[in-house]
């Protein structure tokens, strides 16, 4: 549900009301195990109800108030909250192996404050930020053992060792920033912008981790014993024993400038360059979930804030009277401090850590047509070249007695200098047209349709080619209906036409001893939504 309230009380005063919700009790989304002989995008093996309820909220005020012709100022004051239940299946295997139940809420409050002014050749904006976020997480984990795991193929049977336990995560985190940006204008052609950012953000992460092994009565890294063969012990046993407990905190400063130069070379056509940084926050890695010191020392080094400066050229152009739209442009980032999850070698630990210095550079297009008024065209496309040059770290392999690819497989189990980052295919794009129907009735109606596709990329850092994700494409169609006062619109979507399935994500883990030695544990795929039917109503005061 989405609504918005505008009220302007004098010509000086507006103020705006929107809030919105969403609640979903419906099933969470299952991964499937092609470690499995004939398992498909519809088949999985999950032994419990993937139960879920999800639910969110939020709010936000605007108050503007114009003091003279020249400033204005304005306050933004936001609020958000999400609550989540969910039984989560990671493998989907008759074994639950690595599924959770799950608690999940956040809380996030934000202020910010600005000033808007124009003066004659030079216009700006400076404004102070605040954001407050709480962030809980209950998580009843099913980890196991790969040592002593078993697989579908073993004969006989081999029962598996599990680790069953309950983290406990409040993170709490604060950020300051003033900002400003400014906008000179030479000439009715040239105009510089310069703007920066100065950022300060802290973060207390408290986390727990509880046993859930019935007779378990000193700490994990005491020597408690903390393993079962009852795959289900995680989902209905009592809160133990506490087997660690990280208490930290942590801050950043950063800044960000902006300097853009743009000229207006004719009407039709505009040029600019631009540079500027940015920052990704830091934090602790809040999937530290485990019983063993590994755990602990995820949850206790915190990763620092990752910088990106970026270079980029291009131009924008409007012909024939708007009716041809084209624009390009080429940029090149510069990244400090990747972020990634892997296996950090100076803790010989898996976790979120600053891995290295990457790049990105590439190529980005955008046109639109509109041959008629009724018929307007668009299409994207880009190249993107995305590599992580140095990595902080030492490269490890490991060999596979049998896998997906193969007996004796050789496969990377740490990233490397010219790892491709993740989630960046080398080429996207789309096409996409509406059609206004001109027909003799009131009202406005409306068809439309599209076609994205992207080649294959990574998920993680590591580039593990089991892990690939594969090019895909979808195509959807669309269809609206707009009254006569333009208040309401009535829209109904199918998503994904041909009812296309691919991998969206990957996880692998092989079995590392015993029966099945270099088998798939589990192989698990995440896969795109189905074909997907969606309606919307829209009323508009």
């Amino acid at each position: 549900m989405l609504g918005k309230l505008r009220w302007t009380p004098t010509e000086q005063l507006e103020v705006q009301l929107q809030i919105d919700g969403e609640f979903d009790n419906g099933q969470t989304k299952s991964y499937n195990n092609r470690s499995i002989a004939g398992n498909s995008s519809s088949t999985a093996f999950y032994p419990l109800y993937p139960y879920n309820d999800f639910s969110q909220v939020g709010g936000a005020l605007s108050i503007g108030y114009r003091i003279d012709n020249n400033l204005n100022l304005k306050s933004i004051t936001q609020f958000r909250y999400f609550d989540q239940v969910a039984l989560y299946d990671n493998t989907s295997d008759l074994w639950a192996r690595n599924s959770n139940w799950l608690h999940y809420w956040d809380r996030n409050y934000s202020q910010e404050i600005r000033l808007n002014g124009e003066y004659d050749q030079l216009d700006f904006r400076v404004a102070g930020y605040f954001n407050h976020d709480e962030w809980f997480s209950g998580r009843r984990a099913n980890a196991y053992n790969p040592a002593t795991t078993t697989n579908y193929f073993a004969d006989p049977q081999v029962a598996t060792t599990y680790l069953p336990n309950m983290q406990e995560l409040w993170q709490i985190t604060n950020t300051y920033a003033i900002y400003g940006e400014g906008n000179y204008h030479f000439t009715d052609a040239l105009r510089l912008t310069l703007g920066g950012r100065i950022n300060y953000q802290e973060q207390w992460n408290n986390d727990y981790n509880y046993s859930l092994v019935n007779g378990q009565t000193s700490s994990s890294l005491a020597g408690g014993a903390f393993t079962t063969t009852d795959p289900f012990a995680a989902f209905y046993n009592p809160r133990g024993v506490l087997n660690w407990s990280v208490r930290d905190k942590a801050g950043w400063l950063t800044g960000s400038p902006k300097v853009v130069l743009s000229y207006q070379a004719t009407p039709e056509l505009q040029f600019y360059a631009s540079f500027s940084q940015g920052t990704k926050d830091g934090g602790f890695d809040m999937r530290a979930q485990g019983p063993t010191i590994a755990s602990v020392t995820q949850a206790s080094i915190p990763y620092r804030p990752e910088k990106l400066s970026t270079y980029e050229f291009g131009f924008k152009s409007s012909w024939f009277d708007s009716r041809l739209i084209f624009n390009a442009a080429a940029f090149w980032n510069d990244i400090q401090n990747v972020q990634a999850t892997a296996l950090d070698p100076t803790t010989n630990t898996t976790h979120r850590f600053s891995a290295g210095h990457g790049r990105s550079n590439g190529v980005e297009l955008q046109a639109t047509v509109r041959p008629n008024d009724d018929l307007e065209i668009g299409a994207t496309g880009s190249y993107l070249d995305a590599l992580l040059d140095y990595y902080a770290g030492t490269t490890t392999y490991a060999v596979l007695a049998n896998s997906p690819f193969g007996a004796n497989y050789v496969y990377p189990t740490a990233a490397h200098s010219g790892s491709r980052l993740p989630y960046s295919p080398k080429f996207q794009g789309s096409i996409n047209a509406t059609y206004r129907i001109p027909v003799d009735l009131p009202g406005t109606f409306k068809i439309s349709g599209s076609v994205q596709a992207q080649t294959s990329y990574y998920t993680d850092i590591i580039n593990n080619p089991i892990v690939k994700i594969a090019p895909q494409a979808f195509v959807n169609l669309f269809g609206s209906y707009t009254t006569p006062d333009d208040h309401w619109t009535f829209k109904l979507a199918v998503n994904n036409l041909f009812d296309r399935r691919f991998a969206q994500n990957y996880t692998y883990q092989p079995i590392t001893k015993g029966t099945g030695l270099g088998q798939p544990a589990y192989w698990a795929v995440g896969y795109n939504d189905p074909r997907s039917i969606v309606g919307s109503i829209r009323y508009a005061f």
